[in-house]
């Protein structure tokens, strides 16, 4: 009787480590997480402002570093220990009594609404309006942040176009972040319930889009904005004036937002390499420009008289 053959086991063949030393800037970049096409663009871009390819190199090597250290901390085996007893099945924990009402508690600053949205008051009397956006765990501003509203905050306006109800421009990112830190430590703010933050690029351009699926966005009723229509929810270059206009007079997308294309370029909190990412196109840019995947991206000090912002804002954790 023939002996019945156990199959050999297979040697486990251990991936090499990629050599580093041998990759393009553009190799590394991708090897970091990103894109073909995104790390060829911001390779360039940090070549344009100034940076040298040692330089560069030395940055990536680093976020390799730190990325392949977090990676290694995660998949190293974790000792298990016998445990010296028994533990005890846990009793049922108690059903707390319902809290009462505390009587002359101060009421929020912040309405919300059936409809998602949300205003705060600002110093001054200043509204700022927030939506929900739906199927999402975020809010957006209903408006790019306005320069009455920077004014409240921030105590001055640093607007090229002035009026109190355009979008605020000529702000860095790094100007961004501080309005966020006062604005955050409000009381109105911290009353909402909510926390400001700038967007990621990936929640703006869903924002944007409201559920469009060409190049721009959809409107309450389901109309897909073009290229030939963009003027009903956008200023752009063919009907601006080369100049930013008050916000909410062109048509708001499906979600309720308003200016999401054209105005004003808005920062974003999503970075590429030392640089952040800006979308939406402005006043000054043709319409194939200025769709809801149009970005572009510069240092954190960078001003510019097209490009301000819009808040995001996540709930507080109690």
């Amino acid at each position: 009787m023939a002996q019945k053959k156990t199959p050999a086991k297979k040697a486990s063949v251990k991936k090499a480590a990629p050599d580093y030393s041998a990759m393009t800037l553009e190799e590394l970049a991708i090897e970091s997480g990103m894109t073909p096409e995104r790390a060829r663009e911001g390779v360039a871009m940090l070549l344009m402002l100034g940076d040298t390819m040692e330089g560069i190199r030395e940055h990536l090597l680093a976020k390799l570093a730190k990325r392949n250290a977090k990676g290694a901390a995660k998949t190293a085996p974790a000792a298990k220990k016998k445990p010296a007893f028994k533990a005890a099945k846990p009793a049922p924990a108690p059903v707390p009594a319902p809290a009462k009402k505390k009587a002359g508690k101060k009421k929020s600053t912040a309405v919300a609404t059936a409809a998602e949205t949300m205003t705060i008051t600002l110093p001054g009397g200043v509204e700022l309006a927030m939506v929900r956006i739906p199927g999402k765990d975020y809010w957006m501003g209903k408006f790019p942040v306005t320069q009455k509203q920077w004014k409240a905050v921030m105590g001055k306006n640093p607007s090229c176009f002035r009026g109190v109800n355009r979008p605020v421009e000529a702000v860095s990112w790094n100007d961004c972040r501080t309005f966020l830190k006062k604005l955050n430590a409000l009381p109105a703010a911290k009353t909402s319930g909510l926390v400001f933050r700038l967007p990621a690029k990936e929640e703006w351009e869903y924002a944007c889009r409201a559920g469009a699926t060409g190049d721009y966005c959809k409107l309450d009723d389901g109309t897909e904005i073009t290229e030939k229509t963009l003027g009903e929810v956008a200023w752009f270059g063919d009907n601006s004036g080369k100049k930013t206009h008050p916000v909410g007079q062109k048509k708001p997308n499906a979600f309720g937002l308003y200016d999401m294309l054209g105005n004003v370029m808005e920062w974003t909190v999503t970075a590429l390499f030392e640089t952040r990412v800006f979308c939406g196109g402005s006043w000054f840019y043709p319409a194939g420009r200025c769709r809801a995947s149009s970005q572009g991206w510069n240092l954190p000090r960078f001003r510019f008289h097209d490009l301000g912002f819009r808040l995001c804002a996540d709930r507080r954790a109690d």
